[in-house]
């Protein structure tokens, strides 16, 4: 419903709460402003607000970008308050660490300890896989992905004092994240006047990118031999040190920046939001995206797994959820039949070297070059423009609340 057209008014009050400002939540939070009146009556009418621990969201299609200094952070950041203001809604900076299902009130961390809800929608995110090995506080995980920059620059401040001229990264975890970080230090490191030595540590002795074909294959291998990266195949992290890393060979690696790339594990806090989850604990939903013991709350992204599907932790499918889980509030309020999210069956993954190129990979083909990257770029700037309020017009609404009696 475009912001020329009338919106639709509700008399009883309908708290919805966005749990996470990820890909799929940011989402929903415009359309809904877009769709329904918002009121400032406490008692009545539609209330939304967002609830986050980060008052900025990372896009992931932008980081590898924001880390080898093609983007700065504030290109690859979505402001999530501004936002909200632009679509009249509250943000309001606390952790989600439960709910209260008999008051039906989460349990926050934050600015407030309780807050009300009528329906909600989690979108929180990840943590990385096996991050209790021992001595994991000397690696920079990659998930909660808003984090990962910071402790990176974090990093750079603590080694400025270092005299020598070499940095030693390792990256565990040769993923497509994996390998993109591995690209992006290389040129993060060069820029700074450092000779990078980057290894890849791969636990599959396959090909990294197997899944994809041989083309691809053969591009990300040229690509890593380009940049003269090693790879570590068939071998994975067992103990970390402050200075080194010890792999289940036996080999040990020397590092500076130690990147932890493992993939996805479900956020410690999920079996106290009560809802049920998976064998591997995320939020299990429906094909509506509901979850299956409380039709109340919507979940999107790396935080739920679709019954039925075995999808990858990628933030292709979170930005293909938010519309889905937006139409579906819409319609529970409205009483209309919720629509069905049908994921896709493959995507096409566009991977940034950090050298001006990128290298695409759909369905067995890969293509490599500069203008692999143009349309990359094209792609994740359409996308964050459409949350940036300075280009979006006049703000949805004009939203004061109530001050307290």
């Amino acid at each position: 419903m475009g912001q020329t057209q009338s919106r639709i008014q509700i008399g009883s009050r309908k708290r919805i709460v966005l749990v996470g400002g990820g890909h799929a939540n940011v989402q929903v939070l415009k359309i809904l402003c877009k769709t329904f009146t918002i009121s400032n009556d406490e008692e009545s009418g539609f209330h939304i607000s967002l609830i986050s621990d980060y008052p900025k969201a990372f896009y992931s299609g932008m980081l590898p970008g924001c880390i080898s200094g093609i983007y700065t952070p504030e290109q690859t950041q979505i402001d999530l308050v501004a936002l909200c203001e632009w679509c009249g809604a509250k943000f309001i900076h606390a952790k989600v660490t439960g709910i209260d299902w008999d008051a039906k009130e989460l349990i926050c961390e934050g600015e407030l300890s309780r807050f009300g809800f009528d329906i909600l929608s989690i979108n929180i995110g990840s943590t990385s896989r096996n991050s209790n090995i021992p001595g994991i506080e000397h690696a920079i995980t990659t998930r909660p992905i808003s984090e990962l920059f910071e402790k990176i620059q974090q990093t750079d401040k603590k080694l400025s004092a270092m005299e020598r001229k070499t940095r030693n990264i390792v990256v565990v975890g040769a993923g497509a994240a994996g390998v993109e970080l591995a690209w992006a230090f290389k040129s993060r490191m060069t820029a700074m006047g450092y000779e990078a030595k980057v290894t890849l540590v791969h636990g599959s002795k396959n090909p990294i990118l197997a899944e994809r074909g041989n083309s691809a294959i053969n591009n990300v291998a040229e690509k890593l031999r380009q940049h003269n990266i090693s790879v570590v195949l068939g071998s994975f992290a067992t103990h970390i040190e402050p200075q080194h890393v010890t792999l289940s060979s036996g080999k040990q690696l020397e590092f500076d920046y130690l990147l932890w790339a493992t993939g996805a594990s479900a956020p410690e806090c999920l079996p106290n939001y009560g809802l049920q989850l998976d064998t591997n604990g995320f939020i299990l939903v429906s094909e509506t995206l509901q979850s299956l013991t409380h039709k109340c709350v919507f979940a999107g992204g790396d935080c739920c797994s679709v019954e039925g599907h075995k999808l990858a932790k990628s933030g292709v499918y979170s930005v293909r959820e938010g519309p889905v889980i937006a139409n579906n509030i819409i319609n529970m309020i409205l009483g209309n039949p919720l629509e069905k999210y049908v994921p896709q069956t493959g995507f096409l993954a566009l991977l940034n070297t950090s050298d001006g190129e990128a290298i695409s990979c759909w369905k067995g083909t890969s293509f490599v070059g500069s203008w692999i990257m143009q349309q990359k770029d094209r792609i994740d700037q359409k996308f964050m423009d459409g949350f940036k309020p300075h280009l979006l017009g006049p703000p949805l609404h004009s939203f004061e609340p109530k001050a307290s009696s």
